[in-house]
């Protein structure tokens, strides 16, 4: 049985390829975030400071809402199961430190995070986590959208932070 994860922009032009990163920045990437204001652009980076190309995901800038819908959400999160129709449960998305465990909360970060179309965002950070829409009709992809916000709380670069979903399927 194969699984995989795939994360692109949630207009699908960018994906975000293994090692990658999600840069959030000021107007541009590489511009910085005046500390307590949140981003004005999101990228994918190959790391902290270089743009893949091209590299710019949809923004959705805390705490727009509605959030907007799927193609206009930050992130577009497929998780497919290629051997079997399955549904899927109890899925999860956050922030964490990404030095120490996944149960961390990021450093120095303020992370919200919101599923497509919903009218309120969540602190997703390790205690709290974004929940997910269960999708239980039997189906090979299943399909999450996401906006994600990020406010740096400190000045300098802030780039020991990471997101990860995670769900059950059956």
């Amino acid at each position: 049985m194969a699984i995989s994860w795939v994360w692109k922009g949630g207009n699908d032009v960018v994906t975000i390829g293994s090692g990658e990163i999600i840069g959030f920045w000021g107007t541009n990437a590489l511009d910085a975030i005046i500390a307590g204001l949140y981003q004005d652009s999101s990228h994918c980076m190959t790391d902290s400071t270089h743009p893949k190309t091209p590299s710019a995901l949809p923004n959705v800038k805390y705490p727009a809402v509605p959030i907007p819908a799927a193609a206009s959400c930050s992130l577009h999160i497929k998780f497919s199961n290629d051997a079997a129709s399955v549904s899927t449960r109890n899925a999860k998305f956050w922030a964490y430190d990404r030095n120490n465990a996944d149960t961390a909360p990021p450093v120095n970060i303020n992370c919200y995070a919101g599923e497509a179309a919903a009218s309120a965002w969540t602190s997703a950070d390790p205690s709290v986590k974004l929940s997910l829409a269960d999708q239980v009709t039997p189906a090979n992809d299943h399909n999450f959208y996401i906006a994600v916000s990020a406010s740096p709380s400190a000045t300098g670069l802030q780039d020991a932070f990471a997101l990860k979903a995670s769900l059950e399927y059956y």
